[in-house]
């Protein structure tokens, strides 16, 4: 037999609508909760919504501790011609 595992559940429970809608786009975890967090100071309103778009709409993977969502929006918005 295995060693007990610990299953925790993160909420998001305190904040704006646009934050709460990025942490469901994004799939927090524990193992990105903090990243998150780090971020959400960093990101400004129009990258946050562009980001929801392209991950939660359109499928885009994105690792909040490595990925620029500069970059990730970009490709998206130049992929459908919108830029």
């Amino acid at each position: 037999m295995g060693d007990l595992v610990e299953e925790f559940e993160i909420q998001f429970i305190d904040g704006d609508d646009l934050d709460a809608a990025l942490f469901e786009a994004l799939a927090v975890n524990q193992a990105t909760i903090l990243p998150f967090i780090e971020k959400l100071d960093e990101w400004d309103e129009d990258e946050k919504l562009r980001l929801i778009i392209a991950v939660s709409e359109v499928g885009y993977s994105f690792d909040i501790a490595k990925d620029d969502p500069l970059s990730i929006v970009r490709d998206f918005w130049t992929d459908t011609g919108v830029v």
